[in-house]
């Protein structure tokens, strides 16, 4: 049944050649017929053939014109049953091809063609789910058929695209319009939350005002089982450039707790969704236990405006941002020719993100001749986006002599991957940094139960609570980075990493850690009493006491509160006395030392958790801390 399937679909997704050949074999067939039955009168046998068409049985025949006859007529039957069962056809050969899980992707221009062309290309892909591609135009999917995979002809606004989503693993919303995207996911939503197994829903947009439209609506929806994540193609790139390069972006001398640097300094060159992405991303992460500054130098022919638009999508005031100081400057030749700027000291990185990749190319090309060919060893790292892959990005990756301060970012197939989009690493680190939260403090835990996870994850945790654990989680590497250590992929167990990873962290921490395990212990309980409102006051008074005195200490945990509070300031929240989530209102939206209420101070756990369970985060998740 499958081969017969797959035989009459490749007629189909053939049929113009198929029926061209069918036809034209035909057309010859029944003129050399007619001819043979009316010498000589040509036209009348061309006639006579197209009658056929219209299935209209000549009158007399012989061999030729019974073949051409059948042929035509097959052309003919077979285009107009498809034309009507299509639909029909296309359900059934799904049946035959799809696997016990799938992956749906609602549009398929370029964020999910790239995605889709990765998948089954990629030999690192170790997914086996079949994909089902729908979109409202016909368009080039023969490798895909051949592995397996389908390719649906619908227009999502007009046909019901009722599936067994039971089986679906993760759907990709990219219709190439983030109004339509964000609409219809708010209609997969209200269908989702009826399935029983866990779904990932990721949905294209790159406009903020329509992100919190959906948010605000999503309030309104009950959620059951499903994973909610809007993604823009910049906010991938900002992802994968500081997950790769934040050992270069922020050097451990500058990050680590007895660094004597003041001042981080980053370029960015390029008012763009782009840079503006980049500038959040350093708003929320860059913050350190050192207490250095980050001055973020914003260069634009329209330097007022770039400002300004700063000021205005991060909500920038210098009281609620005091690690960050924005300075401006114009871009023209004089700026791109001035060695005494770019080598400037504290100048650690130009990021270079216009939309325009050719204009970004020219600007290091600029810089490199300008600048960097006298002595590129001192002057700052250079990285300038380029969305598509080009022979001369590769060059300059690879070029170390010439350009071992240059580095290309963007690049859209390596960016749209399967691990990228479907972002399970964070995923699983955000749900076992949700899962201690108000728990008792266990030294030795493993979070290895992918249900157990999902439990707590799915039924508690409110959206804008996941965001904000998947912000924990890209904050890791800095963390560990002014610990004076990173992570690396391991191929141990988990318990074996634990033990590994608790040792290295420990002996960072061991002259600065103000309490043992049981006090710990013995606060953590205090805290998962208090949501009943009963907890022992004298325990929470004693160990808030140790911790405030606690200079060190208090730096690295005051640096994880600093972190939440930029992640929340960022995304509209304000200070308020009173909580009220749904309002974006909350009363811990100031410096840890202002923590005046018990209630309050208790919360510190949540911070404390930041840094004590980075080993059971990473051992679960197969890392190892390296020093």
């Amino acid at each position: 049944m499958k081969q017969i399937m797959q035989f009459l679909n490749y007629l189909y997704r053939h049929k113009i050649t198929t029926g061209l050949i069918l036809g034209g074999i035909g057309f010859v067939f029944g003129i050399i017929g007619n001819l043979q039955l009316n010498s000589n009168e040509y036209w009348q046998s061309v006639l006579n053939t197209i009658s056929y068409i219209g299935l209209n049985p000549p009158s007399k025949i012989n061999f030729f014109i019974v073949v051409s006859f059948i042929l035509i007529a097959m052309v003919v039957s077979i285009g107009a049953i498809t034309m009507i069962f299509r639909k029909y056809f296309d359900n059934l050969y799904a049946k035959t091809l799809l696997k016990d899980k799938n992956i749906i992707l609602f549009g398929f221009g370029e964020i999910n063609r790239t995605f889709f062309n990765d998948f089954i290309n990629n030999k690192e892909n170790k997914r086996d789910e079949s994909i089902i591609v729908i979109d409202k135009e016909e368009k080039e999917f023969d490798e895909g058929w051949e592995k397996g995979h389908i390719y649906l002809h619908r227009d999502i606004t007009n046909d019901n695209l009722n599936f067994d989503y039971e089986e679906t693993t993760n759907i990709i919303v990219a219709l190439g319009n983030d109004r339509l995207n964000v609409d219809f996911g708010i209609e997969l939503v209200e269908i989702l939350q009826n399935v029983k197994t866990e779904t990932k829903l990721l949905i294209h947009c790159n406009d903020n005002d329509l992100n919190e439209l959906f948010f605000s609506k999503l309030k309104e929806i009950k959620e059951n089982k499903i994973n909610v994540k809007l993604f823009s193609f910049y906010t991938e790139i900002v992802d994968d450039l500081f997950i790769r390069f934040h050992k270069k972006l922020a050097p451990m001398e500058y990050v680590k707790l007895d660094s004597d640097k003041k001042e981080l300094k980053i370029a960015i060159v390029g008012n763009s969704k782009l840079s503006q992405e980049v500038i959040k991303r350093i708003f929320m992460t860059f913050i350190f236990p050192n207490d250095v500054k980050t001055k973020i130098i914003l260069i634009d022919k329209k330097v007022d405006e770039f400002k300004k638009e700063i000021e205005f999508i991060t909500n920038y005031t210098a009281e609620k941002f005091p690690h960050i100081i924005l300075e401006e400057k114009e871009l023209d030749y004089n700026l791109l020719e001035d060695c005494k700027f770019w080598n400037q000291e504290d100048l650690i990185d130009v990021i270079i993100a216009y939309e325009d990749e050719n204009k970004n190319l020219e600007l290091a090309m600029d810089l490199y001749k300008k600048v960097y060919v006298f002595d590129n060893n001192k002057f700052p790292h250079i990285y300038f986006a380029m969305f598509d892959e080009l022979h001369l990005s590769e060059e300059i990756n690879k070029n170390e002599a010439l350009f071992n301060r240059f580095f290309v970012f963007g690049n859209k197939k390596e960016i749209l991957t399967t691990n990228n989009i479907l972002d399970d690493e964070s995923f699983k680190i955000a749900k076992q940094i949700h899962n201690g939260y108000g728990d008792k403090y266990q030294k030795d835990i493993l979070n290895l139960d992918e249900k157990k996870l999902n439990k707590k994850w799915f039924t508690s945790t409110k959206y804008s609570d996941k965001l904000s654990n998947i912000a924990q989680y890209l904050h890791l590497d800095f963390k560990l980075l002014s610990l004076g250590v990173y992570k690396e992929k391991s191929d141990k167990l988990p318990q074996e990493l634990l033990e590994n990873n608790r040792k290295i962290l420990f002996l960072k921490l061991k002259d600065i850690l103000p309490f043992n395990e049981n006090e710990i212990i013995e606060f953590s309980k205090e805290v998962e009493k208090s949501y009943s409102g009963d907890y022992n006051k004298k325990i929470v008074d004693e160990f808030w006491q140790k911790f405030i005195k606690n200079e060190k200490f208090y730096k690295f945990i005051n640096t994880e509160h600093k972190r939440w509070n930029s992640y929340h300031f960022v995304n509209g929240w304000k200070y308020n006395d009173t909580k009220n989530k749904d309002k974006k209102l909350h009363n811990c939206l100031v410096d840890l030392k202002d923590f005046n209420d018990r209630d309050r101070q208790m919360t510190i756990l949540y911070d404390i958790y930041s840094y004590l369970y980075i080993p059971n985060y990473l051992a679960s998740s197969g890392y190892e801390i390296k020093s």
